[in-house]
């Protein structure tokens, strides 16, 4: 979903980034819950730049849902074309605390699909330089390192994993797990 112009170039990059080359498909999603008029006016605020990353040779699709809310959209439109991740953005933390939202919490509890949740740098064009992935026992660390593992390959970057455990074990044991992992 891609409602914000000042944030939906971010959001489509990473998307374009983890997106399968040859028959990846990503989807700029627009959700309306009210009239035709913000509708029009989201896609003319989006479309110059989706066709900057169309130029850059990247397939986008820019799909618009009316819905009764905009987590309910997400989660239907995320369905109805098989989305194997959904991303998310949000925004920067305000006096140290990160807020969540109702959208995006709604979408996590119920989503079909691995979501993964964006916040980009408070500086602009940030460039991603470095991954470093942590790594667990939980299936979502797991969906996490596969996640980090495809944007370093585009990227061309190296990994870096981590895995924090008590004090009582050794380093070894870590080093051992992140090894396995």
């Amino acid at each position: 979903p891609v409602a914000n112009p000042q944030t939906a170039s971010e959001l489509l990059h990473m998307a374009v980034a983890l997106a399968h080359p040859e028959n990846g498909k990503v989807i700029a999603l627009i959700v309306s819950t009210g009239t035709m008029e913000n509708e029009a006016s989201a896609i003319e605020e989006l479309q110059p730049v989706i066709d900057e990353l169309e130029e850059e040779g990247h397939s986008i699709t820019l799909e618009t849902v009316s819905s009764t809310s905009i987590a309910r959209g997400i989660l239907d439109a995320a369905r109805e074309q098989g989305a194997d991740l959904i991303i998310l953005g949000i925004r920067q933390p305000s006096r140290g605390q990160v807020i969540l939202g109702t959208v995006v919490e709604n979408v996590i509890a119920t989503a079909p699909s691995d979501v993964l949740i964006y916040r980009s740098s408070s500086q602009d064009n940030v460039d991603i330089k470095r991954i470093v992935i942590p790594v667990d026992e939980v299936l979502q660390a797991q969906s996490a390192a596969r996640t980090g593992i495809r944007l370093a390959r585009r990227n061309n970057l190296r990994i870096e994993a981590m895995y924090v455990q008590p004090r009582y074990r050794s380093q070894y044991e870590g080093l051992a797990y992140i090894e396995r992992t």
